[in-house]
C-alpha cells in the first residue's frame, strides 16, 4: 500500500512538471469521482488536486482492495519508477565521470609546470658552475661581470661626459658628477653641455641701439623719434594664464623660470641701457651741434659745356655731435663772376646759368631746388627727412644742369658758377627739437671751386710714339677733341724742350692732321698741316709759343685732330734724350670789358694754351670768345710730357 502511494506522488508529480506553465489542468464545477480508484476527487488547482488525491488515497481502506501488486496501472508505475532512477543513477555516474576528467587534466598541467621549473632550475644551476667571477685590481670595481675604474662606471651610467668626483657612495660604488662645461639633465640621468648665456639682441634705430622685440612683436623704427614693439596680432582683451593680450594689442607670453645666465645677460643689458641714457641726457644737456661744410671728394674747379645736365658741383659734408639729427630742409646760395655776360652780349645772372639743382646721397635723390628771377637763394626741402648719425661724417652730393650759350641763351659765357651751402633746418632724434643754422653752434662753411661755362670744351691728350729714334726729329705726339655741343678754336700752343748728350733741337715746327696715322693734313692751315712759321734756334728747357700763320686752328664738334711737333736733332749718338712738353696753364686769365673772357691779344700775355669755344659763331682773333688752358680736360698745369732718346 505504501509502495503504491509513493508510485502516485511521484506519477502527479510527474504530471505538474510535465504540465506548461499557463496550461491549465480542466476542471469542473463540482468533485469528481474515480470509479476506477474508488475516491472522490475534489476540485482545485492540478497541485490542490493531486496532493488532495493522495491524502484521500491514504485514507481509503479499498487501496488495498482495488490496487494489487498484478494490476496493470501498478506495473506501469513501477516500470516508470525503476527507468527514473535508473536515469538518475546515469546521469550521477557522468557527471562524476566529467569531475575525474578534469581534475586529471589539471593534474597533467601542474606536472608539466613543475618539470618545466625543475629544467630550469638545472640549467641556471649549470651555468653558475661554470661563471668565474673575476677579482679586481685596486681602485676599480666589477661592474656587469667586468672590471672598470670609476670613472668607466660613471661614464657607463651617465654617458661620455660624466666623471668620478674622488668620493665613494654608500654602496661602496663611486660618486658621479659632470665635466667642466657639462651639467646634469632635468632627470639627472646624464651629463649634457651647458648652455652659454643667451646675448642680447640689438637693433639700431635713429643712431642708438635697442633691445629687441619680444616674440610676436615687430621692431618699428619711426623717422623721428624712438622705436616702438608693435603687435602682430590684434588685442583679444584676455591677459591671464599662460599668454595672451593685455588689452592694448600687445601679446603676453608665460614667463619660463630666470636662469642665473639670463639673469646676468639682463643686468649687463640694464647696464647698458642705463650708459646710453646717461649719454643721452648728457647730450641733450649739451645741445646738437652741428657742422656743414665742403667735403674733401668735392670736385676741383673745371669748365662745362653749356647744357650739359646732372653735372656735380659740389659734395657738402654734414656732422652732428652730442646727437644725431634728422634733416629736414638744405639751403643753397649761388654765386657766379660779377662781370658775366651772355653770347648776346647781355649781363648775367647766377640764377639764369643754372635751372635746376638735385641733392643726393650716394644714388638716393633727397632733393631739389631752383634758383628764380635773379634770387641768388634757393631751399630743398627733402623729400623725407634724413638721418645725420651723430659723430659722422654724412656727404650730400649737389648736382645742377647748366644753361645753354649762345644767341638768345641765357648761359653767361666763362661765368664760374659755385652752389654753397647756406642754412639747414631738421629735428635731433633723441631731444626732438628743432636744429637749425648757422648760429654759434651750428656752422655752414661754403667753399665748393665751381664749374666755368663755355659753349663747348676740348679735351686733349698724349699719343702714341716710339720712345727712341729720336733722329727723325719727331718730338711730340698730341691731340685735341671737341665735345659734341660744339666746335673749338685753338689760337696758340707752347712748348718746352730740353735736350741732353746731343742736340740742339732747331726749326720746330707743329703739324695738324685729321687722322691718327698722321697722314691726312688739316683744312684751313698751310700745306702739309704746318700751322706756324718755324721757331729756327729754341733754347734748351726755355718755353716757345706758336700761333697759326693764317687762322686759328678750328676742330669740328665732337672730332679728334692730331697734332705733331717736329725739328731737327743734331749731334744724335748714344744716350741723346729730348725732352718735350706742351705747357698748361696754372691760372685763369685776367679779362677785361665786362666779360669771362677776352680776345687773343689780351690772353698773350701769360697764357700758354689759348682756345674759344665759339659761344655764338666760329670767331677770330679779335673777337671776345677766348680763355687759356686753365683747368681744361687733359691738359695740367705741368703740361703733357713726351721723352725720346737714342
Amino acid at each position: 500500500m505504501q509502495s503504491m502511494k509513493n508510485i502516485l506522488k511521484v506519477f502527479g508529480t510527474l504530471i505538474i512538471i510535465l504540465v506548461p506553465s499557463g496550461v491549465a489542468l480542466a476542471q469542473t464545477s463540482f468533485d469528481y469521482y474515480d470509479p476506477y480508484l474508488g475516491v472522490t476527487l475534489p476540485v482545485g488547482t492540478p497541485q490542490q488536486s493531486i496532493n488532495n488525491s493522495l491524502q484521500a488515497i491514504d485514507d481509503s481502506e479499498m487501496y488495498n482492495e482495488m490496487l494489487g501488486p498484478d494490476s496493470l496501472p501498478y506495473q506501469k508505475l513501477q516500470n516508470m519508477q525503476q527507468q527514473s532512477e535508473q536515469q538518475q543513477l546515469l546521469n550521477a555516474i557522468n557527471s562524476q565521470t566529467q569531475a575525474q576528467q578534469q581534475q586529471a587534466q589539471e593534474l597533467q598541467k601542474q606536472n608539466q609546470l613543475l618539470q618545466q621549473q625543475i629544467q630550469e632550475q638545472q640549467q641556471y644551476q649549470s651555468q653558475q658552475q661554470q661563471v668565474q667571477v673575476p677579482q679586481c685590481a685596486a681602485g676599480t670595481v666589477l661592474y656587469d661581470d667586468s672590471c672598470m675604474t670609476y670613472d668607466e662606471e660613471c661614464r657607463s651610467n651617465f654617458g661620455s661626459y660624466s666623471v668620478w668626483n674622488g668620493a665613494i657612495n654608500s654602496s661602496g660604488g663611486p660618486t658621479c658628477d659632470c665635466a667642466s662645461g657639462y651639467a646634469w639633465n632635468s632627470a639627472a640621468t646624464a651629463c649634457v653641455a651647458q648652455q652659454a648665456a643667451p646675448t642680447p639682441t640689438l637693433q639700431q634705430c635713429n643712431g642708438k641701439s635697442w633691445n629687441a622685440c619680444p616674440a610676436g612683436q615687430t621692431f618699428s623704427c619711426p623717422a623721428i623719434g624712438d622705436p616702438m614693439c608693435e603687435s602682430n596680432q590684434t588685442a583679444s582683451g584676455s591677459a591671464g594664464g599662460g599668454g595672451g593680450s593685455d588689452g592694448s594689442g600687445v601679446t603676453t607670453t608665460a614667463s619660463a623660470p630666470m636662469t642665473e645666465a639670463l639673469q646676468q645677460a639682463l643686468i649687463q643689458q640694464i647696464q647698458v641701457l642705463q650708459a646710453q641714457l646717461k649719454s643721452i641726457l648728457a647730450q641733450i644737456a649739451a645741445g646738437t651741434a652741428v657742422a656743414v661744410g665742403i667735403d674733401p671728394s668735392s670736385p676741383s674747379y673745371a669748365v662745362q659745356a653749356g647744357g650739359t645736365t646732372g653735372v656735380t658741383v659740389g659734395v657738402i659734408k654734414l656732422r652732428a655731435s652730442n646727437e644725431s639729427f634728422n634733416l629736414t630742409k638744405l639751403g643753397l646760395t649761388l654765386t657766379n663772376s660779377a662781370t658775366g655776360k651772355t653770347g648776346s652780349g647781355i649781363a648775367s645772372n647766377a640764377a639764369a646759368d643754372l635751372t635746376t639743382v638735385y641733392l643726393y646721397n650716394g644714388a638716393t635723390l633727397l632733393g631739389t631746388a631752383t634758383f628764380t628771377g635773379s634770387s641768388n637763394n634757393a631751399t630743398s626741402t627733402l623729400s623725407q627727412p634724413f638721418l645725420i648719425t651723430r659723430d659722422v661724417d654724412t656727404q650730400i652730393t649737389i648736382k645742377a644742369d647748366l644753361a645753354n650759350i649762345g644767341v638768345s641763351s641765357p648761359g653767361g659765357v666763362g661765368d664760374t658758377v659755385k652752389v654753397d651751402p647756406a642754412n639747414f633746418e631738421g629735428t635731433g632724434v633723441s631731444s626732438g627739437t628743432t636744429i637749425k643754422g648757422p648760429t654759434a653752434t651750428n656752422s655752414v662753411t661754403p667753399g665748393v671751386a665751381g664749374v666755368r661755362l663755355f659753349k663747348t670744351t676740348p679735351t686733349l691728350a698724349l699719343d702714341t710714339l716710339p720712345t727712341t729714334g729720336v733722329a727723325d726729329g719727331r718730338l711730340i705726339h698730341f691731340k685735341v677733341t671737341a665735345s659734341s655741343a660744339g666746335p673749338v678754336g685753338i689760337a696758340l700752343f707752347n712748348f718746352t724742350s730740353s735736350w741732353s748728350v746731343g742736340g740742339p733741337v732747331t726749326n720746330v715746327s707743329l703739324y695738324g692732321f685729321t687722322d691718327s696715322s698722321y697722314s691726312q693734313p688739316i683744312s684751313g692751315q698751310s700745306a702739309g698741316g704746318l700751322i706756324n712759321s718755324s721757331v729756327v734756334n729754341p733754347s734748351t728747357g726755355v718755353a716757345f709759343s706758336l700761333t697759326s700763320s693764317t687762322t686759328p686752328v678750328q676742330i669740328p664738334a665732337g672730332q679728334t685732330y692730331y697734332f705733331e711737333l717736329r725739328g731737327s736733332v743734331a749731334g744724335v749718338v748714344s744716350g741723346t734724350s729730348v725732352v718735350t712738353t706742351l705747357n698748361g696753364d696754372g691760372n685763369l686769365p685776367a679779362v677785361t670789358g665786362g666779360y669771362q673772357v677776352s680776345n687773343v691779344a689780351g690772353l698773350l700775355a701769360g697764357s700758354k694754351f689759348i682756345w674759344s669755344g665759339n659761344s655764338t659763331t666760329t670767331v677770330g682773333t679779335t673777337g671776345v670768345d677766348w680763355s687759356n688752358g686753365y683747368s681744361i680736360p687733359g691738359l695740367p698745369s705741368s703740361g703733357l710730357i713726351q721723352t725720346r732718346s737714342n
